[in-house]
């Protein structure tokens, strides 16, 4: 996947940078970064060893509440997408997505659906 360093000196994908950082979450753009980029885009690493659902967490209660509903339909999709692998990843400061949500705080139901339980979901399925 192509990264792209920006002025914070992070190399991101797109997904990281424009999906998940940006204020105004954009299902579409999310829906077709997904389809183009598949498990491996959402797998993908930053420097500091965050993937796209690290930074979908760290944004959560800094975007407009109304976004909440957009946060867990983009999130579902990504877990479908990246399976418990992606779960259990952790960054460079040892923390798993999870556990940023958690930091943030989180709802309950995103918490929950950020739970490393293995469920085996076709990567064709894309719910955005």
């Amino acid at each position: 996947m192509m990264k792209t360093k920006h002025n914070v000196n992070i190399a991101n994908t797109a997904l990281h940078y424009y999906a998940c950082r940006n204020e105004g979450l954009s299902v579409n753009v999310i829906k077709h970064l997904l389809e183009a980029g598949g498990k491996e885009l959402v797998l993908e690493e930053n420097d500091y060893g965050m993937t796209g659902l690290h930074e979908l967490c760290d944004g959560i209660n800094r975007r407009n509440v109304n976004n909440q509903a957009l946060e867990e339909k983009v999130l579902s999709t990504m877990v479908k997408l990246g399976g418990r692998e992606l779960l259990v990843k952790k960054d460079r400061n040892d923390k798993s997505a999870r556990d940023i949500a958690i930091m943030k705080g989180a709802s309950d139901k995103i918490k929950g659906m950020l739970k490393p339980t293995f469920v085996s979901i076709p990567q064709s399925v894309l719910p955005v």
